[in-house]
């Protein structure tokens, strides 16, 4: 339906008929895993429950990282590729607002999304998303505190683009 460089915007259409007036959803998934995720079998498809409701669904497929990919950053996943998915899905249906559902990295990408461009954004749901580092029972959080990122980047052999 939509695509630039490696990514991919698929339109499901609802199942019943006419519901195509109803509520649209975009659906920001993971870079790092598979989107057929939210749509893996007919008894258990995301997708599929939300086409049944009449809703009109939209997903963002950001396709296989290689290392024509090293250069982009995150201004350009937020500001260059879900602002113009997020433009094609309203010139589609004809409004000013999406609703965003953003799904664990899909979804920290779409909370800055929504934080920049709130004039674009209607609703925004959540899930899985990685939000607060800083819990007491995130042992990932305990593991990156005591990380010396300079030490590891020097190592590396890699030259830092931004300190921290």
């Amino acid at each position: 339906m939509y695509r630039e460089n490696k990514l991919a915007l698929y339109r499901y259409r609802p199942i019943k008929p006419g519901a195509e007036r109803g509520p649209a959803i975009m659906i920001c998934y993971a870079m790092i895993n598979r989107p057929y995720m939210m749509d893996l079998q007919p008894d258990r498809s995301l997708i599929r429950r939300l086409l049944e409701q009449g809703i009109d669904v939209f997903l963002i497929d950001w396709g296989y990282p290689d290392g024509s990919d090293r250069f982009l950053d995150l201004n350009d996943y937020v500001n260059r590729y879900l602002l113009n998915c997020a433009n094609k899905v309203c010139e589609l249906r004809g409004e000013r607002q999406i609703n965003l559902v953003g799904v664990c990295q899909g979804g920290t990408l779409s909370l800055c999304f929504t934080a920049l461009h709130p004039e674009r954004v209607s609703n925004l749901i959540t899930m899985v998303t990685p939000v607060d580092g800083q819990t007491p029972d995130d042992l990932l959080s305990k593991w990156v505190q005591k990380l010396d990122v300079h030490a590891l980047v020097a190592a590396s052999g890699n030259v830092p683009v931004l300190s921290i």
